[in-house]
């Protein structure tokens, strides 16, 4: 009796941190749950930049849809490596200019974008105002 109460108590001993190694695995569990699908949505957020790096350095959309996050790696590695092309790199342009994909019409001149902000302002309170360089008609 008293050789089963000694083994009894030395595997309550030996376990008395199972309640708590097993709760800290349930949190590890859940936090790793939460840090893959992190990850998951980072690497589609890289992969869509990769391709729109592609596709501007003249890719096509439709050979580089399919492709994985490794295999996009390759071909902008590669892309940086053979160049764009001979294509004239032209950053955007925030100015509200036509830029790269623009219709191609040259930006709005501060004087005609003043009459024009005025126009709409006054056309949309119901008054009829005309603006031209000579000043308010």
């Amino acid at each position: 009796l008293l050789t089963a109460q000694a083994a009894s108590e030395q595997l309550v001993e030996q376990y008395k941190d199972y309640d708590t190694h097993r709760n800290r695995v349930g949190e590890l569990e859940t936090e790793l749950g939460s840090v893959r699908e992190s990850v998951g949505k980072h690497e589609i957020e890289l992969a869509n930049r990769m391709r729109q790096n592609l596709l501007g350095r003249g890719a096509k959309e439709e050979a580089i849809k399919d492709k994985t996050l490794d295999q996009l790696r390759n071909l902008e590695e590669a892309a940086s490596l053979f160049g764009n092309g001979g294509k004239v790199s032209q950053p955007a342009r925030y100015d509200g200019g036509a830029g790269v994909t623009g219709t191609g019409t040259a930006p709005e001149k501060p004087m005609d974008r003043a009459r024009r902000v005025i126009e709409e302002h006054e056309a949309k309170h119901g008054r009829a105002v005309q603006v031209s360089n000579a000043g308010i008609k």
